[in-house]
């Protein structure tokens, strides 16, 4: 009994999203991306706002589903620009920053693509490694590895409070646990 009532929640699950991303691909056909609403979505599907942000942030989450590689340049620069008008010049210094941000994030890439091909699936995005080389950039190696911790109890919670709705465990974003790990480790992590 409780194994059909996993598969009918899966099943429920995999049929919501599914009607939100047919809404917005007619949408698409209609009108730019930029003029697309939430609730123009949610009406077209037939489903409640609650259930769109169950399984979304906004509608270019529902659309791409990633982290722009915009927002991590744009970060990028800012932390390059910091450097140069508010810290003295030193190519250690310079080559510290991208080290910080290679410590971990290239290690995390070589076990992602490890993963990947032990399961034949993706293991995590990209935008979320990228994500991990910019706040080694800005917070250093070590409280980014703080970080990283942070993000991982984060994430075990989130994961854990959607199997508890959706009745089974279901792929989660793991960009949002990285930013709130990030905050924290600002807060605690030279305590």
């Amino acid at each position: 009994m409780y194994m059909e009532k996993k598969q009918s929640d899966s099943r429920r699950v995999q049929e919501t999203k599914q009607k939100l991303q047919t809404a917005l691909l007619e949408l698409l056909q209609e009108k730019n991306i930029e003029q697309i609403t939430v609730m123009e979505i949610t009406e077209r599907a037939q489903i409640n706002r609650t259930s769109f942000y169950r399984y979304y942030l906004d509608v270019y989450d529902l659309y791409e589903q990633i982290i722009p590689n915009s927002c991590i340049l744009v970060a990028i620069v800012v932390r390059f620009i910091y450097y140069f008008v508010f810290e003295s010049f030193q190519w250690e210094t310079l080559l510290g920053l991208v080290g910080n941000g290679l410590a971990l994030s290239l290690p995390m890439l070589i076990l992602v693509l490890i993963m990947e091909k032990i399961l034949k699936k993706e293991a995590m995005g990209g935008g979320d490694i990228k994500l991990v080389f910019v706040t080694g950039m800005y917070l250093g190696w070590q409280q980014n590895m703080l970080m990283l911790l942070f993000a991982c109890m984060i994430g075990i919670v989130f994961a854990y409070i959607q199997a508890q709705k959706e009745g089974e465990s279901v792929p989660i974003p793991f960009g949002p646990s990285l930013a709130i790990g990030s905050v924290i480790s600002m807060l605690v992590g030279e305590q």
